[in-house]
């Protein structure tokens, strides 16, 4: 019931049967998980520490302990709270939502995203992408075309490849960056990959990202520089 509650508000949801599961999901899932929703009894281990091992690799999870007993063998409710947030069984479909999005903290999307690259279809796929999380995407296919977006529409972030035609990627950042020095910049690349990656930041870029993209390690870099 919870993971159908949590897809329909548009979360990626990962469910397990009991610690031992939960635990591998996390090893391996190489991106952020930004929330640990669990029971605090649980064969084998408890849901408090399930989220004390996940949190010595990952310091900046959250936690929402949930249970049906009024009264906890594990934890009083003071430590409860002070460990991550509570919830009681049986709760609603709102109670869960409302619980999730007040522990994550508010929605920090509609921004502007120019993406240029010179691939269709690597366009389409970020767009979908950053769509779906609320983003405002528009497109270019080369440097050129990148610039004169910028120059008539407020942009929040440009996602940029670097191997494009008319217009290379470092000219077209170091362009860009001087028209606009407020503007954050990305950079991606699958040819060009390493050392010019690396070098890109001396344009102006804040961080980059090696072709081909998986969608929560681009999400985790988008988070990090737009919110960081």
């Amino acid at each position: 019931m919870a993971v159908r509650i949590l897809r329909g508000h548009g979360y990626k949801v990962y469910e397990a049967a009991d610690p031992d599961e939960a635990l591998l999901h996390a090893k391996r899932h190489p991106g952020s998980i930004h929330l640990l929703l669990t029971d605090i009894v649980m064969p084998g281990m408890s849901g408090c520490a399930l989220a004390s091992r996940l949190k010595q690799s990952r310091p900046g999870l959250k936690v929402i302990f949930m249970s049906g007993y009024s009264e906890h063998t594990t934890l009083d409710r003071q430590e409860l709270e002070s460990a991550g947030a509570y919830l009681a069984k049986p709760f609603s479909p709102e109670t869960l939502a409302t619980k999730v999005r007040e522990v994550l903290g508010p929605l920090r999307r509609g921004r502007t995203i120019l993406v240029a690259d010179d691939e269709s279809g690597v366009r389409s796929f970020l767009r979908e992408l950053l769509e779906g999380l609320d983003y405002h995407v528009l497109e270019a296919k080369n440097g050129r075309e990148a610039a004169q977006r910028i120059e008539t529409t407020e942009v929040d972030l440009m996602i940029t490849d670097l191997a494009m035609p008319e217009q290379e990627g470092l000219e077209t950042i170091r362009k860009i960056h001087h028209m606009r020095p407020g503007l954050k910049i990305i950079t991606m690349s699958g040819r060009l990959a390493g050392p010019l990656l690396e070098a890109a930041t001396d344009f102006g870029a804040m961080a980059s990202i090696a072709k081909p993209i998986q969608p929560d390690e681009l999400l985790d870099v988008v988070d990090r520089v737009l919110y960081a």
